[in-house]
Formats: C-alpha cells, sequence, structure tokens
C-alpha cells in the first residue's frame, strides 16, 4: 500500500504542477495585457501565495482530524474549475480573485501530498522519501513552461488554461479510484500552533522557506516581462524558466538522501 500511495501521488502531483507550470510563461503578461501595473502584477501574483499561507496551517490541522483524502479532492476539484475561470477573467480584479482562490484549492493539494508521504516514510529516512517526492513538484513546474509557451505561440493563452483544467481532472480521477485514505494520526493529539512557532527549528524553517519562496516568486513574476522587452517567444520564457526548475527537481533526492543520512548520524553520535 505504501509503494501504491507514493506512486499514486507522485503521479498526480506531478500532473497537477505540471498544469500551473503551464501559465506561468505569460501570467504576467497576462496581467499586464488586462492593464496591471507593476504593483498589480505583484499583487496578482502574492494572492495565491498569501492565500496559502493563510490557510495551509488550518487544512494540514484539519486533514489530522479528518483525514487526507477528501481535502486532496475538494482540493484537486477546486483547482480543476478555477483553471477554467482564468480565461474568463476580464479585469485585474477579477484575476486576483481567481489567483487567491487557486491558492486556496493549491493549499490541499500539495501540502496534504507531503504529508502523506510523511506518513508512509519509515522512521529516519523521511528525508530521502520527501527529496524523492517533491521531484514531482519541481518536474511538473520545469516541463510546464515549456508546453505552456508552446500552445501561446501555437494557439492562445486559453488553450493553456484549458490544457491546466484538464491536466488536474485527470488528476483527481486518478486520486478518486486509486488512492486509499489512511489514518495515522487518529489516535495522536495534534500539537498548537503556538508549540510550534516556538520550535527553534520550526522557526529556522519558516524563515528559510519565505525567502526561498521570494526569489522564485520574482522570477515568475517579473522574468517574462523582462524577456518580452528583448523580444523573447513566451516560448523561450518557458524554456528559461525550465531550465532553472529542472535543475532543482534533479537535486531533489540526492538531497534528500544527504538530510536523513545526516539525521541519523546525529541521533546515532
Amino acid at each position: 500500500m505504501e509503494k501504491r500511495i507514493f506512486t499514486v501521488l507522485f503521479i498526480a502531483v506531478f500532473a497537477t504542477m505540471l498544469g500551473a507550470g503551464i501559465i506561468e510563461p505569460f501570467m504576467a503578461i497576462y496581467a499586464k495585457d488586462l492593464g496591471a501595473n507593476g504593483l498589480m502584477i505583484g499583487l496578482i501574483f502574492g494572492s495565491f501565495t498569501l492565500s496559502r499561507a493563510l490557510f495551509t496551517p488550518l487544512i494540514g490541522r484539519i486533514s489530522d482530524f479528518k483525514g487526507r483524502k477528501n481535502l486532496l479532492l475538494i482540493g484537486l476539484t477546486g483547482y480543476t474549475v478555477l483553471s477554467f475561470f482564468y480565461a474568463a477573467a476580464s479585469t485585474t480584479t477579477s484575476l486576483t480573485i481567481v489567483r487567491f482562490l487557486h491558492g486556496l484549492a493549491s493549499a490541499m493539494v500539495l501540502p496534504i501530498s507531503m504529508a502523506y508521504i510523511g506518513d508512509i516514510a519509515p522512521k529516519n529516512q523521511e528525508g530521502k522519501y520527501l527529496g524523492t517526492f517533491t521531484i514531482a513538484f519541481f518536474m511538473g513546474l520545469a516541463v510546464g513552461p515549456v508546453i505552456g509557451g508552446a500552445l501561446h505561440d501555437l494557439w492562445h493563452m486559453n488553450a493553456a488554461f484549458y490544457a491546466m483544467g484538464a491536466i488536474s481532472f485527470l488528476s483527481l480521477l486518478l486520486l478518486i479510484f486509486m488512492l486509499p485514505e489512511i489514518n495515522a494520526h487518529k489516535n495522536v493529539k495534534p500539537s498548537s500552533f503556538k508549540t510550534i512557532l516556538k520550535d527553534k527549528t520550526m522557526q529556522a524553517m519558516i524563515i528559510f522557506r519565505v525567502m526561498n519562496a521570494y526569489g522564485i516568486a520574482a522570477l515568475m513574476g517579473f522574468l517574462p516581462l523582462i524577456a518580452e522587452r528583448i523580444n523573447v517567444t513566451v516560448f523561450q520564457i518557458g524554456f528559461v524558466v525550465s531550465a532553472n526548475l529542472l535543475a532543482s527537481s534533479l537535486l531533489q533526492r540526492y538531497f534528500g538522501i544527504i538530510a536523513a543520512f545526516t539525521h541519523c548520524f546525529c541521533s546515532t553520535y
């Protein structure tokens, strides 16, 4: 069952992130075409991550009590439906709302998928399992921009939105029929948010994630606009974004193994 859960979630997260990556090469250009200035483009991109930041802790706690699978299915359903709303957005305000809701749906997908992997990972191998699993996240984001750029240049950006929705729907079907529910924390009392935030290791990880996310957001948000100034096609923008994310995906498993080995070594000595 552990192998099945890992495989199903790996494929589903790869497909979902592939869909999300498809729209990255031209989202800033799309927002600019709707009349967004630099600040508004930042708000449009920031609304997605702000929504995730607000709702991920709450959703994670709910999943500990109520189970992972149902929240995953709700998240992917929202992810699928909202993909088509991008094409219907006609103002920067409506696009910001879609991005915010999309962030909420995203908060039910990747974090809970990683919690699933944490539940099935053997003791002292969490780094290896999660490092291998996050390949799906980065590889999906890496391949998506190339596909999205090609769809934009060959047809229209709406084709990329429809592709994201279709891929998310296929991921949803996979989870409905292939993913079993587990109750790894049924008899475990979760820690309070206050206790978690007081932990020094957690504080360090939060600071690291904030700085890491800042760099990714700056790249994804404004690189397409810079590239547009030098007459680069959307496909070429997607290729540049993919190169960065592909390098990250190829190194995930190896650093996960190093993390697992380091943890085991420190625990022993």
